[in-house]
């Protein structure tokens, strides 16, 4: 059975999703998906470098061979009009990707903290997660987009240390002010303020 036919590819790769192997390496399988963490990581890192390549050479990131779009940082236009239709000109489409992405949210704010560590809002809308030693570009740029691609990772990297729930302004405000968030240096003013009276 060579793995380059297709069909022994499928059969090798139901037989190792059965025995509860990675469909791809062959190792145990230590994640929920069809393949391993380190075979999932390396996959995305390969894609990630190829849509770099490709938005150097000034090509969509799709594969088509067009240009990239003057409206878009990495999609050709044709693409960025599907991207556009797929996610709004479809309602029910996009009812289902927010309430997806809202699930991801919530379960992320779920381990992590459901208010602000600074000021305690509690407001959903207002969260996002925090990097507690800063990097949060960095790892944008080379490992994961912000957003509810954060989100996924995050849970599909078993929720690791170094993240903390924050609203925007004090994430914002700490990113600004050397790592430490201007309402928190504001409260700590008004308690010892209070206390000398």
């Amino acid at each position: 059975m060579s793995y380059k036919d297709p069909e022994g590819r499928k059969l090798l790769y139901e037989q190792r999703r059965k025995a509860g192997l990675c469909c791809a390496c062959g190792q145990p399988n230590d994640s929920k998906f069809t393949k391993c963490t380190r075979c999932i990581e390396s996959n995305h890192q390969q894609a990630k470098k190829l849509d770099r390549t490709r938005i150097a050479q000034g090509l969509c990131i799709r594969g088509c061979g067009r240009k990239i779009s003057e409206r878009s940082k990495c999609l050709c236009d044709r693409h960025l009009e599907m991207e556009r239709k797929r996610t709004t000109g479809n309602p029910k489409r996009h009812a289902q990707y927010k309430e997806w992405r809202l699930k991801l949210k919530r379960e992320v704010f779920a381990h992590y903290g459901k208010a602000c560590y600074c000021c305690g809002e509690t407001n959903i809308n207002c969260l996002n997660i925090d990097h507690i030693q800063g990097g949060g570009s960095r790892q944008r740029r080379e490992v994961v987009k912000g957003g509810h691609y954060l989100y996924k990772w995050l849970i599909d990297h078993n929720f690791p240390k170094g993240y903390q729930t924050a609203c925007f302004s004090c994430n914002v405000g700490r990113s600004l002010n050397n790592g430490v968030c201007p309402a928190h240096e504001e409260h700590s003013r008004i308690k010892q303020l209070r206390n000398h009276v």
